[in-house]
């Protein structure tokens, strides 16, 4: 959508949609005839849905409200472009858009055989207003968020089939496996917000925790790798006589009080008992 003002601030482009496209040049359906005095204001966002108000202040900058939709898998991406043009320049209108939101993705690392079924991002503001400035000189964007509101958590449900990895393989994807699922959330700063992924195993259900600090920027992807390493291994603890009876158990002849056997520990990967790590163990007189 565009809105575009003259030089002496009248409304020339009313929000209009821009639906039409032509070797990758974009029109609105009504035609527009440049005005006496060939300068235009151009204001442009984009959005798949979930279009915000925008408000253009005396400083010619953009500002709107914006509201994060729930659930998460309607979260669009939104950009905004701003831009001065005459009509001596001819030619096309060329507007670079800049995104106002974080881009949150998830991959997995040194995981088990899992299905990913749910991930929740708890603790974030939900709500804010903007406002949009372009440097034209620069050609630097800058996006000023208020955050307003309760914090508030939001969640995707997933299917997403994972398969064995010790984290020497490449991240498998979560999100990416449809980018419909990526989170689109305002930037902010982050204080321990909690991370929680449930995944379904063999054995059943998982909810593996996580918190996170830092700042999420516009226009940033974050990507946060998460592993099933406390569930991934199984341990083995044996105690072997080192000559066994045919009970497999160790016997002492009457009156000894020592005999000799061997103790084992190890764990193996439950989805892969091939791959072994030695564990450390100790010995103690319970007596």
């Amino acid at each position: 959508h565009v809105t575009a003002y003259t030089v002496d601030g009248k409304l020339f482009m009313d929000n209009e949609e821009i639906s039409k496209a032509f070797n990758n040049v974009w029109s609105p359906d009504v035609t527009y005839f440049w005005p006496a005095k060939g300068k235009l204001d151009f204001y442009a966002y984009a959005a798949a849905s979930n279009v915000p108000t925008i408000n253009i202040t005396e400083e010619k900058n953009i500002k709107f409200n914006y509201t994060v939709p729930d659930p998460a898998t309607s979260q669009p991406d939104i950009m905004f472009a701003h831009t001065t043009r005459s009509k001596e320049t001819g030619g096309p209108v060329e507007l670079n858009f800049n995104h106002a939101l974080a881009a949150v993705k998830f991959v997995a690392k040194d995981v088990t055989n899992c299905t990913v079924e749910c991930i929740t991002l708890k603790d974030l503001y939900g709500e804010g207003s903007c406002t949009y400035t372009y440097d034209t000189e620069t050609e630097t964007a800058t996006f000023a968020w208020t955050r307003e509101g309760d914090k508030k958590d939001f969640s995707q449900e997933f299917e997403v089939n994972l398969t064995d990895n010790d984290g020497k393989e490449p991240p498998q994807p979560i999100t990416d496996k449809n980018e419909a699922t990526t989170f689109m959330l305002i930037p902010q700063p982050l204080k321990d917000i909690k991370v929680e992924v449930v995944v379904q195993t063999d054995e059943g259900t998982s909810t593996l925790t996580g918190s996170r600090t830092g700042e999420w920027l516009p226009g940033h992807i974050y990507t946060y790798a998460i592993s099933t390493e406390s569930i991934n291994w199984e341990y083995v603890f044996a105690v072997t006589p080192v000559t066994p009876t045919p009970e497999q158990g160790i016997t002492l002849a009457l009156g000894e009080t020592q005999a000799q056997y061997t103790v084992t520990s190890y764990r193996h990967r439950k989805a892969n008992p091939y791959v072994q790590e030695s564990g450390a163990g100790s010995a103690e007189d319970a007596s």
